[in-house]
C-alpha cells in the first residue's frame, strides 16, 4: 500500500534503498523553493512531487520516460489533491537532526 514520502523538509535529499541482494543504491533530489532556487534549479509552483518508477528489471528507481509523461502528471495531481494521502509516509522530523 506503500506509494511514497510526504512532508520532506527543504534542501538536497538523498534516497538510499537495497534491493535485498546486497547491491545498494540511491539518488538525490533537491526540495525547496522559489526562494531557495538557482540557476541549476526550476522550482515549480505548489507542492513539489517528483514521479519514480521501480524497474523490476533492473531492481532500480528510475526516471519516468517521455511516453509516461501524461501518468505522472496525473500521479502528481493526484498527490496535490490529496487521493494518495493514506498511503504517503511521513517523514519523520525528529529524524532530520540525525541526518
Amino acid at each position: 500500500k506503500f506509494k511514497g514520502i510526504k512532508l520532506i523538509p527543504p534542501g538536497l535529499r538523498f534516497f538510499h534503498y537495497s534491493c535485498g541482494h546486497g547491491l545498494t543504491q540511491g539518488f538525490f533530489l533537491f526540495f525547496g523553493t522559489n526562494e531557495d532556487a538557482t540557476s541549476n534549479y526550476c522550482i515549480e509552483d505548489g507542492p513539489q512531487v517528483y514521479v519514480r518508477r521501480w524497474d523490476a528489471d533492473l531492481e532500480m528507481f528510475a526516471v519516468p520516460k517521455r511516453s509516461d509523461y501524461d501518468d505522472d502528471e496525473r500521479y502528481k495531481m493526484g498527490v496535490r489533491r490529496m487521493d494518495f494521502d493514506s498511503s504517503l509516509g511521513a517523514y519523520q522530523p525528529q529524524d532530520f537532526v540525525r541526518w
